[in-house]
């Protein structure tokens, strides 16, 4: 239900990130690290439209400024980040292929 068409819009991010990512360039997709969130497998995802994880670091929200929290559905609601990961990824090197 929700996960899948989150999952759905993962994976349209990116696609179309990698269209405009340069070869030195990053995207970065913070994400919950516990539970059912470590199923969706972002490395996965992201390995499927040639990329590849470059660090994976701590989500911390004063990195942030002016970010919130927001449910995908529930309105105005708030929800607790933590425990969550930024994952970064590049292009996949030649060699990677």
């Amino acid at each position: 239900m929700n996960a899948i068409r989150n999952q759905k819009l993962v994976r349209m991010f990116l696609e179309n990130a990698k269209k405009m990512v340069k070869e030195d360039g990053e995207i970065h997709i913070s994400h919950k690290s516990c539970g059912f969130f470590l199923a969706w497998d972002l490395e996965t995802l992201a390995s499927n439209y040639g990329l590849s994880l470059i660090k994976e670091v701590k989500f911390r929200l004063n990195d942030y400024p002016g970010y919130s929290t927001k449910f995908g559905y529930g309105g105005d609601k708030n929800f607790d980040c933590q425990p969550s990961k930024t994952y970064k990824f590049g292009l996949k090197k030649k060699e990677e292929n």
